[in-house]
């Protein structure tokens, strides 16, 4: 069974109100693969430290402009997400969380990659290893500080978050699938203004408890369903 998108919830961090972060729960269930994502005003300048079983899965800055940084772990009873994540400096950014269910809980990610670019309306995410047939990927758009921008998904995807505020980099979140193994290809989302900016690309291990026992068929439409298999 592949990987499937559950939930997002995000929020803002000012300048001004310390440096431990708040991180919004997008709610998981137990099981879930949750991502937590904080892109801050400052790029190089700023570290961001991860306590609470959170592990660091990709960093990214475009100078002392823009950063991002995403973190993992899958989802336990009784999780908390609050006042796990330090800024190196008190500055604005955007914060937030997204649960993926249906993971291999014992290796969620199947590939993940980053790349920054100079001020332009196409923020490209790389393309990263789909080594399963029907395998859902996120893609990360990310402009700089103060942008106030808008993204624009890329074609085929669904954008599931944008999201700014004075002071803050935008951040917009697309979900996609991958039908046949292989690469996810680049994705490039267009901001409604040009900014330096980053892209990142994570694609995910669907739990291979459910493909031993479903299978995938594909439908006059060309998606994907899901059968139940007889016991042998």
């Amino acid at each position: 069974m592949s990987a499937r998108y559950r939930s997002v919830n995000s929020g803002i961090h000012t300048n001004g109100s310390g440096v431990t972060i708040n991180c919004p729960s997008a709610s998981p269930t137990v099981g879930d693969l949750v991502l937590a994502f904080i892109a801050v005003e400052g790029g190089t300048g700023v570290t961001v430290t991860a306590t609470g079983g959170w592990t660091s899965l990709l960093r990214a800055d475009s100078t002392t402009n823009v950063g991002v940084e995403v973190f993992y772990k899958i989802a336990a009873a009784g999780d908390s997400y609050a006042n796990f994540f330090t800024l190196g400096v008190d500055g604005d950014a955007v914060v937030g969380s997204i649960a993926i269910a249906d993971v291999d809980q014992l290796d969620p990610i199947d590939g993940s990659d980053s790349l920054n670019s100079a001020s332009t309306v196409s923020v490209v995410a790389p393309s990263v290893p789909a080594t399963a047939g029907r395998q859902m990927f996120l893609t990360f758009h990310v402009a700089g500080a103060d942008s106030q921008t808008s993204f624009t998904a890329p074609y085929g995807m669904t954008e599931l978050l944008d999201t700014s505020a004075a002071g803050t980099p935008t951040v917009a979140i697309c979900s996609g699938f991958v039908d046949l193994p292989g690469q996810t290809k680049y994705q490039v989302a267009t901001a409604a203004a040009a900014f330096v900016n980053i892209g990142m690309a994570v694609s995910f291990n669907g739990d291979r408890r459910s493909i031993e026992q479903y299978g995938e068929v594909r439908m006059h439409d060309g998606t994907f369903g899901e059968v139940l298999m007889a016991p042998a």
